[in-house]
């Protein structure tokens, strides 16, 4: 007999699909690697992030230990869409000049991430950007995807 408990959290089974934070945090027990597709902006900034060089490092929406988490990694804190300058959007990054290391929150994607990293070796970021490198395999240095581990 079945527990709903495993049912739930899929443990089953090999790959695992959930939806948001509570669903994220629900499959990701024991597992090697985590996939957050974002396809309308997360992972759409960090695909252009990555084709031009840079390392982009997840955080919480609106959390005010941002400041410091980039202080931390040297990094770029990017803001929220439409604050001017760096952003939570891809004509940011891509005009952004120079582009190194960032902080992306979001209250999806980068909230996801953030929070499976300390749990998942392995996190991938896809978007629709990328989609078709990821259907093509997982091969970290083949992708233009963001690994976080």
């Amino acid at each position: 007999m079945t527990m709903a408990g495993t049912v739930h959290r899929q443990l089953p089974f090999r790959v695992r699909f959930e939806w948001g934070l509570d669903g994220a945090r629900s499959v990701a027990s024991g597992v090697d690697l985590a996939v957050v597709v974002d396809v309308l902006t997360f992972t759409t900034c960090v695909s252009v992030a990555v084709d031009r060089g840079a390392m982009v490092f997840p955080y919480p929406w609106k959390d005010a230990g941002a400041e410091d988490f980039a202080a931390h990694h040297d990094a770029q804190l990017a803001g929220p869409r439409g604050g001017g300058g760096l952003s939570l959007s891809p004509s940011s990054l891509r005009e952004a000049r120079p582009l190194g290391r960032v902080v992306l929150p979001s209250p999806n994607g980068s909230s996801i991430a953030y929070e499976l990293a300390p749990e998942v070796p392995l996190i991938a970021a896809v978007s629709l950007r990328n989609a078709a490198a990821t259907a093509d395999g997982w091969r970290p240095n083949s992708l233009r995807t963001q690994w976080w581990r």
